[in-house]
């Protein structure tokens, strides 16, 4: 992965079709060594949330650009969507099998996943080859936003149980564990 700063006042950006800026690089002398990614997919082993990828080792396979504007109808609100970008990597890990690395940049800032699915890198490499670049803005979109909203329904769970009361931790031989009371619910009477 190469980058390359076009003036002192802008962050460093990807140097290839994708141009994605990395936010809060502007004061930095030289580029990202390193991402920490989000990891999405499933590939049997826990894994932490993030892990850190080195850029040196990311080989560019596509842009997910929005491209064209796309128009307003009755059901749809129209909008350009330019700001949202995605760029889809090969990263072989040190050990194991390769996996994927998609990076996103919006309106909100910068993101970095990492798919460690067993077959993320051989299923990226052919969607990045097969998609068109509005096409493949269009899966990226998908896979991000709905691991967001898996995230934020999570979160959103685990706030409902602390507010009733649900969520108990337990002192054990190996450390604390937290845990969720059932919850009860009124039982229904027949007549």
């Amino acid at each position: 992965m190469e980058f390359i700063k076009e003036d002192a006042l802008y962050n460093w950006r990807t140097n290839d079709a994708a141009g994605l800026y990395i936010r809060d690089t502007r004061e930095e002398a030289e580029p990202p060594q390193e991402f920490a990614c989000t990891v999405i997919g499933h590939s049997g082993i826990l894994r932490p949330a993030t892990i850190p990828v080195p850029t040196e080792n990311l080989t560019f396979l596509g842009a997910g650009l929005f491209g064209p504007a796309r128009e307003k109808t009755e059901t749809s609100p129209g909008w350009t969507g330019d700001s949202y970008r995605f760029a889809v990597y090969a990263y072989p890990p040190k050990y194991g099998r390769e996996n994927a690395v998609i990076l996103r940049t919006d309106g909100g800032g910068f993101y970095s996943y990492i798919d460690v699915s067993l077959t993320a890198a051989e299923m990226w490499r052919h969607v990045c080859k097969v998609c068109s670049p509005e096409m493949l803005w269009n899966v990226c979109s998908c896979v991000v936003h709905t691991y967001d909203l898996a995230v934020e329904s999570g979160r959103q769970a685990v706030m409902e149980m602390y507010a009733e009361g649900r969520l108990r931790k337990k002192q054990g031989r190996n450390g604390v564990r937290v845990y969720v009371e059932p919850k009860i619910l009124p039982a229904i009477c027949r007549d």
